[in-house]
């Protein structure tokens, strides 16, 4: 969609998923947005909260030349942070390249995009929601897991029949009936603990 709406030459600027779990839109977006002097706004340079080394995000976002990053904070020392990263260059060491190729490796075929390709679930399943939860907790705390949305989401998950289509729809090829079981059994684990 983003390549298409470059080509219609519409738009002074756009916004795009882009972390070094989200990488794809230095390959094609980027380029294609620096050639049609189209502004580029980086969004989810944490992907969403999964990356936890949040220097490390931002020092990879960063150190793509010409475009305007937008990361998330849920408090003030994290602007502070943030901050600091950016104030202390954006060039990535070696050391912390195999960092990120490591962490990449790790999150291949567990970390779901949000493309809700997967989707529709015959059980009604928010697959992205319940695969994201880990993080969600991380960052709303365990009380998500009690009532709201997410809440509705974990009940919907529990009657996963584990058919599959899921898998056979998601472009990244990952185990999402597996993923849900694994949420699931450390969702119950922190409902045990509080």
């Amino acid at each position: 969609m983003l390549d298409r709406a470059l080509d219609d030459g519409l738009f002074d600027t756009l916004m795009v998923c882009f972390s070094f779990l989200e990488p794809l839109a230095r390959e094609k977006i980027i380029p294609k947005a620096t050639e049609k002097n189209v502004g580029v706004i980086a969004m989810k340079p944490f992907s969403g909260g999964v990356i936890e080394n949040a220097r490390l995000a931002l020092k990879f976002v960063l150190s793509q030349p010409g475009i305007l990053i937008i990361p998330g904070v849920e408090d003030k020392d994290l602007f502070d942070e943030n901050w600091n990263v950016f104030q202390d260059g954006n060039s990535l060491t070696q050391a912390e390249e195999q960092e990120i190729a490591e962490i990449q490796k790790r999150a291949e075929k567990v970390f779901c995009r949000r493309c809700d390709y997967c989707q529709p679930c015959a059980e009604r399943i928010p697959i992205q929601m319940v695969l994201g939860i880990r993080s969600m907790v991380k960052r709303m705390g365990k009380g998500v897991l009690q009532k709201g949305p997410h809440s509705g989401a974990i009940d919907k998950a529990r009657n996963c029949t584990e058919c599959g289509l899921c898998v056979t729809r998601c472009p990244y090829e990952l185990p999402i009936p597996d993923l849900i079981r694994e949420n699931l059994r450390w969702i119950d684990e922190q409902t045990l603990s509080t």
